[in-house]
């Protein structure tokens, strides 16, 4: 999905783990909070824990989830990006 929907993934191993780059890293509370009311529990990766480039959230996905929630999950992903900005796969360093 996160290449279907052109987002910056770095994750090249079969680990259900996705990072999200935030487009302006001074939104990572408001992305936390939008994911939080929306039910959604991330990981924060917030500046100066990594580069201000690198600032965004962690998405980990286990064996019970559910299909129906894997779906929700990209339906947020689509609205954030559309409200928040996520870095694209054409976003350079």
């Amino acid at each position: 999905a996160n290449t279907e929907m052109g987002l910056r993934s770095d994750n090249t191993t079969n680990f259900p783990i996705f990072n999200y780059y935030l487009k302006d890293s001074d939104q990572i509370n408001d992305v936390a909070e939008y994911l939080f009311n929306k039910g959604i529990y991330v990981t924060l990766a917030p500046y100066p824990m990594v580069a201000k480039n690198d600032v965004g959230f962690r998405v980990q996905l286990t064996a019970a989830n559910t299909m129906e929630e894997v779906e929700y999950l990209i339906r947020t992903i689509k609205e954030l990006t559309q409200i928040f900005g996520i870095q694209s796969n054409s976003t350079t360093n």
